[in-house]
């Protein structure tokens, strides 16, 4: 009921975090019965460089994506029209995610609770970052924010 696009999931069996890289691309129109719509990754490392993630419905948490117990690094990339039955519709964060965002924008996300462009309970650091017709964030852990770009 995870993951309606991609699924990564738990460490390899050495004990390193299970790993994905994506330069470019769109991962778009996928849908998730329960969360990350468009990309689950728990107990992973994620490095998104450009590329857009759009389109996608969850019912739960995270559209665009859910993230656990991830560290992950997102630069020059498009979060756009991503839609959650709960909260996070562009992106929900979890408790021991890392996750650092440079360059990006958030367009057009919903949730029907909180957190249009961001849910979480995680770390974020954002650096030019920026929302358009999109609903906020809700975060309950540390979060830096320069909005407005």
């Amino acid at each position: 009921n995870d993951a309606g696009g991609i699924y990564l999931n738990q460490p390899n069996a050495d004990g390193t975090p299970s790993a994905l890289v994506l330069q470019g691309g769109t991962i778009t129109r996928n849908n998730a019965a329960n969360t990350g719509g468009g990309i689950y990754s728990n107990k992973g490392a994620l490095e998104m460089t450009g590329g857009t993630i759009s389109k996608n419905t969850v019912t739960n948490y995270g559209a665009g994506m859910y993230l656990r117990t991830t560290t992950a690094k997102i630069t020059g990339g498009v979060i756009d029209a991503n839609v959650s039955g709960k909260d996070g519709g562009g992106l929900w964060v979890t408790v021991s995610t890392e996750l650092t965002m440079t360059d990006c924008v958030f367009r057009n996300n919903h949730s029907d609770m909180k957190g249009g462009a961001i849910g979480c309970y995680g770390n974020i650091d954002m650096t030019d970052c920026y929302g358009v017709k999109t609903a906020g964030t809700y975060c309950n852990f540390h979060i830096i924010i320069p909005f407005g770009k």
